[in-house]
This record gives C-alpha cells, structure tokens and sequence, in this order.
C-alpha cells in the first residue's frame, strides 16, 4: 500500500535500513587534485606524462622568456626616453641661462657706457679737463647715481661732491701748502731745489708752473 502512494505521487521511496531506520546519504567526493594524483602514479607514468607535456612546458618557457624579455626592453627604452628628455630639458636650460646672462652683461655694458656718457657730460661743464676725466672718473663716487626711465639720475650730485673732494680735477686751484718760515709769520714763498720739483707740484695741484718760484 506504500508503495503504491508514493508511486502515485512521484515521490522515491525511502530505502530503510533493518529496523526500520532511514540510510544516512553519502559524503560528497573530494576535489580532485593532480598534484596529490601525480604523486601515487608510479614512475613510468610519471615519467610518460613529462615526455608528453615536455615540447609544451619548452613552448611555454620560451614564451615567459620571450614576455621578460619584451618587457626588459620596455623598461630600457623608456628608461633612455627618459634620458634623452633629461638631456635636452638640461640643453634647453643651459641654453637659456646662457642667453639671460648674456642679456644681463649687455644690460651692464649699456649702463657703463649711459652712466660715463652723463658723467663726461656733467665733467665737463664742471670744468674738468679732457686729459682728467679718466682720473675724475675712478674718484667718482656712483652710490647715488642710478640708471631709471632709461635716463642717468644723481650724476649732478655725484659730481658736485667729486669738486669739493678734489677741486683740482676742476681747475680749481689750491694754494700751495705754507712752508715752516710762512707758519711763522716770515711769509717767504715756497721754493723748488728743481725745475723737476716744482712741475711735479704744479701738476699735482693742477697750478700753472708760471706762478711757482723756481
């Protein structure tokens, strides 16, 4: 009768074990694992399976050679690339620095020449002799004089100082020194042992040679 039922129903009968208690199922097989399957073949198996797979294991070794390879050269040309980048980014900037030091000695030059233009200029209506402009200029004192809107500024000043510090340069005599007998009160004259001596005092303060005793 219970088969019957469960025949009508579709079901599959339950198989019982003596005593009337139901067989417990089976347990699910293991993974397979060829490494652990490999290991029990005995060695003409093994040694079957490495003379089959021996001309793909050498394909596929020579293709990971070959994937290395391609890749070390990868890695050494962008390495030169970047190189090569370096060196003319490093050509570039020295080109440059060379050229905005050039720029910058021009600029200089330029500036010498306006600031000993403006100076010959202002020498010169000063009173300061053509064969004394070159000493006048090492005395020039060019802390004050700038170069701005393209123009010479402070030049005047620079020059009105230079005639107080050296008014020789400007045909601005001095008297001569006084000698021990005019300190004295005997106002005798400086005199020169020389021709030589008194020209080389007429010069040293710019005094016409005419106007010393001999």
């Amino acid at each position: 009768m219970s088969n019957d039922l469960n025949t009508a129903t579709g079901e599959t009968p339950t198989q019982a074990t003596p005593g009337g208690t139901p067989a417990a199922a089976s347990p699910a097989p293991a993974p397979f694992d060829f490494e652990t399957w490999l290991a029990g073949q005995p060695a003409e198996v093994k040694a079957g399976l490495d003379s089959h797979t021996a001309g793909l294991k050498s394909a596929l070794d020579k293709e990971r050679a070959r994937a290395r390879k391609l890749d070390d050269d990868q890695k050494s040309a962008d390495a030169k690339r970047k190189e090569v980048e370096m060196t003319e980014a490093q050509k570039w900037q020295a080109k440059a620095s060379e050229h905005e030091k050039a720029r910058m000695e021009a600029e200089q030059r330029l500036d010498a020449a306006m600031i000993r233009m403006a100076f010959q200029a202002e020498a010169t209506k000063a009173g300061c002799r053509a064969d004394r402009l070159d000493m006048a200029y090492k005395l020039l004192d060019l802390a004050e004089v700038e170069i701005a809107d393209d123009a010479v500024k402070g030049m005047d000043g620079a020059i009105k100082k230079l005639t107080k510090a050296v008014p020789e340069l400007f045909g601005v005599t001095q008297a001569p020194p006084q000698t021990d007998a005019q300190t004295r009160g005997h106002g005798t004259n400086k005199k020169f042992a020389t021709d030589a001596e008194r020209r080389e005092f007429a010069a040293r303060y710019g005094i016409d040679p005419r106007y010393l005793q001999e």
